[in-house]
C-alpha cells in the first residue's frame, strides 16, 4: 500500500518505507515578543525528507516512530515545534515589531534563526530540511494601534478642518451681515454677487446656517391612511438628527387623509388638513379636539388636496380633483358655505380620465389624486392660496382666481401642468412641471418674469432665508435643486433616492417623502451633502404617507 500524501515514512512488516519525495510543512507561532512589547505572529514554512541512509532510517525510526506504524506530517511538525519556538523567542526581542514586519533584512534573520534550529533537530532525526522556504511575521497588537494612530490623526485633522471652516464661515458670515447692514433693501441674492466667484458658495452656506439658527427646533406633521403623525425632530452632536414620531387618530367621519398645511388663525398655529369628503381643523396641542368640515359624500377616490384659510374673509378654503372648490364658514363647519364642482367650470382643461394612484397599505388600500403632470392626471382644481380678499388656484396648465364665489381663468398660459403656487418675497411663484418658473406680481397677479430653471419636475416648494426664500425643485430623476431667484447659485440636496415624491423646509430642515412614499428624508438646510436622518413611517402607520408640512420653532434670543 504506497504511503499517503501526509505521510513521511510507514513501517512495512519489518521494512520501513521513506517517502521519496519532499513533504511541505508549515508552523506558526503567535505571542512572540518584540522589543518594544508587540505580540509577534510568526509563520515558517520549508519541505522535509527521510534520508536513506541506514544509520539515518534508524534514527528516524528511534526518534520518530516510536512503537507506531507511521510517521505523518502532523507528527513531524509537533516533533520540530518546541526548538523552533524556542529559536524564534530568542530571536523576536532584537527588534521592534514595524522592523519585523516591514524591513527585509529583520525577516532574513527571523529565517536563518527557524533554519538553524529547524537543521539541528533534522540531524538528530534522520531528515533534512528543503528550500523552498518561506516566512510570514505579523503583529495585531501593532497593527492596531497604527490603525487607533491613523483614526486619531484622521479624527484630529478632521477636527482641524472643522474648526478652519468654522473660522472661514464666521468670517464670511460676519461680511455678510455688514453687506446687509450697508444695503439693507438688497435681496441676500443679490449680495452674494457682489462677494468674490471663490467665497460665494461658501458665504451661502453660511447665510443659510445664521438663518437656520433662528429655530430652536422643528416639527414634521404628516398624513398617511386615517392618521395624522406628529414627528419631533432634535439635533445630535454629530450633526445628524435625532426623530420620535407619534401616531394620532383624527375623527374618521370624512374618510382617508389627504393632505396637511399649516395655518395661523387668531394669532393660533393650527393645521388644516384635507380628507376623502371633507376638511379638518387641528390643534396641535389638542388634536383629539379637531374641527370637522363636511362636505356632501363623496364616492371619489380622491381628497381635498389642499386646504387654506383667509383671513379677509375669516373662511376655510379646499380644492378636491372631484369636488372642485369648497368653501366653509370657519363658525360652521357642518356644511359648506358654497361650493364650485369641477363639473361647473365651463372648457374642460383635460378631456383625459382621472389617475388614480392606489398605495397598497398593511391596513389596506387608500387611493390618491396622481401627481399633476402625470399622464392622465385630473383636471381639478389644485394649489388654492388666499391672497387679500381673493384667492388663487390652478387647474391644469392655467391659474384661476376666486373672488367672493366667482371663478374666472387668469389670462396666463403656463405651458404645463402647474405644480406649486408659492409665495416669495413680494412675488407669487407658479412652479410648472417642465421646469418653467413664472413669477407674478402678488397684488396685481401680472406676470414680471419667465424663466426654465430645470428639468422635468415632480413637487417644488420654498426654503425660507432671512426675509428672502430659496426655491427647492424636485426632480423627476435626481437631487432636489436648491435655487435662488436672485443669484445663480445651485445646490442639490444628495441622497441615494431618484424620484422623490415631495419637499417641504424650515429654515433648518428640509424633509422629502421617498418615492414609495415610506419614508421621510431628512437634511439640515445648510449641509446638502447628505441627508441627516430617515423616518420609516410605513412601519408605524401601516399606510404610506400622503403629505408633509414642516415648521420651525423660532429661538427669541437668535440673532435676526
Amino acid at each position: 500500500m504506497p504511503l499517503s500524501n501526509s505521510e513521511l515514512a510507514r513501517l512495512q512488516g519489518s521494512e520501513l518505507e521513506l517517502r521519496n519525495t519532499p513533504l511541505r510543512l508549515h508552523w506558526e507561532f503567535s505571542d512572540l515578543s518584540a522589543s518594544d512589547g508587540h505580540s509577534l505572529s510568526v509563520n515558517f514554512a520549508c519541505s522535509v525528507r527521510p534520508l536513506s541512509d541506514p544509520i539515518e532510517r534508524r534514527m528516524l525510526q528511534e526518534v520518530l516512530l516510536q512503537g507506531r506504524r507511521s510517521i505523518s506530517a502532523n507528527e513531524v511538525i509537533s516533533h520540530f515545534a518546541p526548538s523552533l519556538r524556542a529559536a524564534g523567542a530568542k530571536i523576536a526581542p532584537q527588534h521592534g515589531a514595524q522592523q519585523w514586519l516591514e524591513e527585509d533584512s529583520a525577516r532574513t534573520t527571523m529565517l536563518d534563526a527557524l533554519r538553524a534550529a529547524a537543521n539541528a533537530t533534522a540531524f538528530a532525526c534522520g531528515i533534512e530540511i528543503l528550500a523552498p522556504y518561506q516566512i510570514e511575521i505579523q503583529s495585531r497588537s501593532f497593527e492596531n494601534e497604527r490603525l487607533r494612530l491613523r483614526q486619531q490623526a484622521n479624527v484630529e485633522r478632521e477636527a482641524a478642518h472643522r474648526l478652519e471652516h468654522l473660522h472661514r464661515t464666521a468670517e464670511l458670515l460676519k461680511e455678510f451681515q455688514t453687506l446687509r447692514q450697508a444695503a439693507p433693501d438688497a435681496s441676500p441674492g443679490r449680495l452674494l454677487h457682489s462677494v468674490s466667484l471663490p467665497d460665494r458658495g461658501a458665504m451661502l452656506e453660511a447665510s443659510i446656517l445664521a438663518s437656520a439658527d433662528k429655530e430652536q427646533s422643528q416639527q414634521i406633521w404628516s398624513v398617511a391612511g386615517p392618521y395624522l403623525v406628529q414627528v419631533e425632530v432634535r439635533q445630535t452632536g454629530d450633526s445628524r438628527l435625532s426623530t420620535q414620531p407619534k401616531l394620532i387618530a383624527l375623527p374618521p367621519t370624512v374618510g382617508p387623509l389627504r393632505s396637511v398645511n399649516r395655518a395661523s388663525i387668531d394669532g393660533k398655529t393650527v393645521l388644516l388638513i384635507g380628507a376623502q369628503s371633507g376638511a379638518m381643523l387641528v390643534d396641535p396641542n389638542a388634536p383629539s379636539e379637531a374641527t370637522v368640515f363636511m362636505d356632501q359624500p363623496l364616492e371619489s377616490p380622491h381628497g381635498f388636496n389642499r386646504v387654506v384659510f383667509s383671513t379677509h374673509h375669516r373662511r376655510i378654503y379646499a380644492t378636491h380633483a372631484s369636488a372642485g372648490i369648497v368653501c366653509w364658514d370657519l363658525d360652521a363647519p357642518a356644511a359648506p358655505l358654497f361650493a364650485r364642482r369641477t363639473a361647473e367650470f365651463a372648457g374642460p382643461v383635460s378631456n383625459a380620465a382621472p389617475a388614480v394612484s392606489t398605495y397598497t397599505s398593511y391596513g389596506g388600500s387608500y387611493a390618491s389624486i396622481a401627481g399633476p403632470g402625470r399622464s392622465g392626471a385630473p383636471a381639478g382644481p389644485r394649489n388654492i392660496h388666499p391672497l387679500d380678499s381673493r384667492l388663487i388656484l390652478t387647474i391644469g396648465a392655467s391659474p384661476y382666481l376666486l373672488e367672493t364665489d366667482k371663478v374666472r381663468m387668469l389670462p396666463i398660459d403656463a405651458g404645463s401642468e402647474i405644480l406649486a403656487l408659492l409665495p416669495a418675497d413680494q412675488q407669487l411663484l407658479m412652479v410648472c412641471e417642465d421646469g418653467t418658473i413664472l413669477a407674478l406680481d402678488r397684488q396685481s397677479l401680472g406676470l414680471i418674469n419667465r424663466d426654465r430653471r430645470a428639468g422635468r419636475l415632480r413637487a417644488a416648494s420654498i426654503l425660507p432665508w432671512f426675509n428672502n426664500s430659496r426655491l427647492l425643485l424636485v426632480a423627476d430623476d435626481g437631487p432636489i435643486a436648491c435655487i435662488g431667484m436672485d443669484d445663480s447659485l445651485v445646490t442639490h440636496f444628495a441622497s441615494s433616492y431618484r424620484g422623490l415624491r415631495g419637499v417641504k423646509a424650515s429654515a433648518a430642515l428640509v424633509v422629502a417623502v421617498s418615492p414609495d412614499r415610506q419614508r421621510l428624508v431628512l437634511w439640515n438646510s445648510w449641509d446638502a451633502s447628505h441627508p441627516a436622518g430617515e423616518v420609516f413611517l410605513t412601519s408605524l402607520a401601516r399606510h404610506r404617507i400622503a403629505d408633509v408640512e414642516v415648521w420651525g420653532l423660532s429661538n427669541d434670543h437668535a440673532a435676526s
